[in-house]
């Protein structure tokens, strides 16, 4: 988690420069920003609960109901 945390900031970095340097607006600036600790956020909660939440399991709940539907027909 060390690892990822310090690419987000490394990738928060050039984009702190790159929007100073060419003049964004704030809103701007909060968007990227706003977006960049969404991203760090959900790569964090992925990482802590890999063990309980799989994404076939994820995805097994999501289309079982959908294909007992499919093959009833």
């Amino acid at each position: 988690m060390i690892a990822a945390t310090v690419v987000f900031g490394c990738i928060a970095y050039f984009e702190w420069h790159y929007l100073r340097r060419h003049d964004r607006s704030k809103r701007t600036v909060r968007i990227v920003f706003g977006m960049l600790s969404l991203l760090w956020l959900i790569t964090f909660t992925v990482a802590m609960f890999r063990e309980r939440i799989s994404v076939g399991s994820l995805f097994a709940s999501l289309f079982e109901p959908l294909q007992r539907l499919l093959f009833m027909i």
